[in-house]
């Protein structure tokens, strides 16, 4: 699963991290303006952070994703469990399946679940019917996040 941010202001319009083919030894991503917008986008720092889908709320972490299911309407995300303790929640879209500008919105957050839905932008057209893209999440307790060295390779 991948989360990805733009970082820095190098084009002054909107814009939206896109990202698809996710598998374990890669992923692609792209920016992609609002729809009103040239579509021309200089250079630009991207982050990002890559975790790998397991954990339970037992143990105060669950990576997953929802697989083709999310569009335009709130879908149900269940955590199979309730989480102890307060959460946070990191989602992005995995796949890029509808050509519209398009990101994942949280509609409501409890302790055995969420629900999400995908936001088109509407800069050039009132219409927010998306198809169904794959959101990728990640739901944990907050506090502290401990880590530790790692070398890649």
């Amino acid at each position: 699963m991948v989360l990805a941010q733009a970082i820095g202001a190098a084009d002054a319009g909107a814009s939206t991290d896109r990202i698809s083919a996710v598998t374990r030894s890669g992923f692609t991503v792209f920016l992609q303006e609002e729809e009103a917008a040239d579509q021309v986008m200089p250079l630009q720092d991207l982050g990002w952070i890559a975790l790998a889908r397991g954990g339970a709320v037992e143990e105060g972490l669950l990576v997953a994703r929802t697989g083709p299911r999310v569009t335009h309407e709130l879908a149900e995300i269940g955590f199979g469990g309730d989480f102890d303790a307060p959460i946070a929640f990191l989602a992005d879209l995995q796949t890029t399946r509808g050509a519209d500008t398009a990101t994942v919105r949280l509609g409501a957050l409890g302790p055995d679940g969420a629900s999400v839905f995908v936001e088109e932008e509407t800069s050039r057209d009132a219409e927010l019917a998306h198809t169904a893209e794959t959101v990728g999440y990640a739901a944990l307790e907050t506090g502290l996040i401990f880590g530790f060295d790692r070398t890649l390779v």
